[in-house]
């Protein structure tokens, strides 16, 4: 076996056969009994869940950055709510920002990003 048939479900198929000469002969009719692997069924694939709404998303629709997967009208910046594109975002801390809130944010604070974002010390940002 192959291991992936041991996994399916299997159904016993009886088939008759006889001879096909019609003199009587000891090669009577004879019961073949095979066992016969069923075909599995289709299950649909898990669609990824976006990380904003947390609802399925589709290839259509999908936007992935910073290894995490977006509807294209949920990617927006955490301070404005600015429809985002992967030309125009940046983030920190698993946040996303308009590159002018970024630097925007990230001025304020004298380039601590610490302060500016509430992140620990070495962490760096995603441009």
């Amino acid at each position: 076996c192959d291991g992936v048939s041991d996994l399916l479900p299997r159904t016993r198929l009886q088939i008759r056969a006889t001879p096909s000469h019609s003199i009587p002969c000891p090669c009577e009719t004879r019961v073949v009994t095979m066992t016969v692997a069923a075909k599995p069924r289709w299950q649909p694939q898990p669609q990824p869940k976006c990380v904003v709404c947390d609802k399925a998303v589709y290839v259509n629709e999908r936007l992935v950055a910073d290894e995490r997967v977006f509807h294209t009208t949920c990617f927006k910046c955490g301070h404005c709510a600015k429809t985002l594109t992967l030309g125009n975002y940046a983030s920190i801390n698993d946040k996303t920002y308009c590159k002018p809130h970024f630097k925007q944010l990230f001025a304020e604070k004298g380039g601590n990003y610490g302060e500016a974002f509430g992140v620990k010390e070495g962490t760096t940002a995603r441009r």
